[in-house]
């Protein structure tokens, strides 16, 4: 972390004259390198239950899928470094709704409805949408790659299929 003279000399005056032992009174924030602490990014984790109610949208035409199910990015990698999540919320239960199944030939996705379960309060970002990947189509055309998770969050929400909501649960984590 770099600060400037003027900061130090805050941080010294706080410290040493006023006691003060939290720099971010100051306006210094101090940023952790997630990737030193082997964070890559945030999630809500999925518990068994949950996956296995998703594992049944998988989509008929995909040839041999990749079985995701796992979790709701909360952070997403390209976003993750030097930031975490708010501390009270990690290692915490919370409950998202899907209402939706969004896919295209290499991808499938579930919405997360954004106004039910914890979804409303759960600060999110990096990806395009709250949703959970279902799993991809690993079948390879010539010439073309097989689908991978990062490709849902270019899925068009326009060709959503609504579903009966599944409540799902799991735990925030840092992954």
């Amino acid at each position: 972390m770099k600060i400037t003279r003027k900061q130090l000399k805050m941080l010294i005056e706080s410290i040493f004259i006023h006691g003060d032992s939290i720099p971010d009174r100051l306006g210094l924030q101090i940023k952790p390198d997630t990737k030193k602490l082997g964070i890559n990014y945030t999630a809500l984790v999925l518990d068994q239950g949950s996956q296995i109610a998703l594992m049944q949208h998988i989509p008929q035409q995909y040839l041999q899928p990749k079985i995701y199910c796992h979790h709701m990015t909360l952070i997403s990698p390209t976003v993750q470094k030097n930031r975490r999540y708010p501390e009270h919320f990690l290692n915490k239960p919370a409950t998202i709704t899907v209402n939706a199944i969004v896919m295209d030939d290499k991808v499938a996705a579930a919405v997360v409805d954004p106004a039910m379960g914890d979804a409303p309060q759960l600060p999110i970002d990096g990806p395009a949408f709250p949703h959970v990947t279902i799993a991809t189509n690993d079948t390879k055309r010539i010439g073309e790659k097989g689908g991978k998770p990062y490709m849902s969050n270019n899925l068009d929400l326009r060709t959503a299929i609504p579903i009966n909501p599944i409540t799902l649960t799991g735990v925030i984590r840092e992954l």
